[in-house]
Order: C-alpha cells, then structure tokens, then sequence
C-alpha cells in the first residue's frame, strides 16, 4: 500500500506535529478524511502495537504512520453512499 502521507508533504507535517503534542487542530488530522480519492481513518494510541478500524463487522488494518509513533492510518470503505 502506498504511503497514505508521504514523508515531507504537508499532511506529514501535521501528523508528525500531532504526535508530538504540538498541534493546534488534532482534529484536521486525527478521524475519518477524504485523502487522494479514497476514504481514510488515522488514529492516535501510544501504546498500540497496531491498530485496526472497524466498519460494520469488518475491521481494516491500519498502518503505522512513519515518524509519527502511535499514529496509525488506512483506507476503509466509504459507506456515506457518496
């Protein structure tokens, strides 16, 4: 799966900022987004070893953020009917 935030984009920024305790907006980042076309979940956990959202009965896994621990962030289906 492709980097859903590629190192050094702005997004990124944001991400490794919040984990880091320095954003002023968890919430422009953290929850549920519209990112490059496609439905994305990114959640914070410290001291999760991995993560996972879960959408009706099915869970999806969500992928470690690089630079960002406890940061996890994945694709899930879109089910607004959007």
């Amino acid at each position: 799966m492709p980097e859903l935030y590629p190192a050094r984009s702005d997004s990124h920024a944001r991400i490794v900022a919040f984990s880091l305790g320095r954003s002023g907006d968890p919430f422009a980042v953290m929850g549920r987004h519209a990112i490059g076309g496609q439905i994305v979940v990114t959640a914070f956990d410290p001291a999760a070893a991995s993560m996972a959202a879960v959408v009706g009965e099915t869970a999806f896994p969500l992928a470690p953020v690089k630079d960002a621990p406890g940061v996890f962030a994945g694709p899930v289906p879109d089910t607004t009917g959007h």
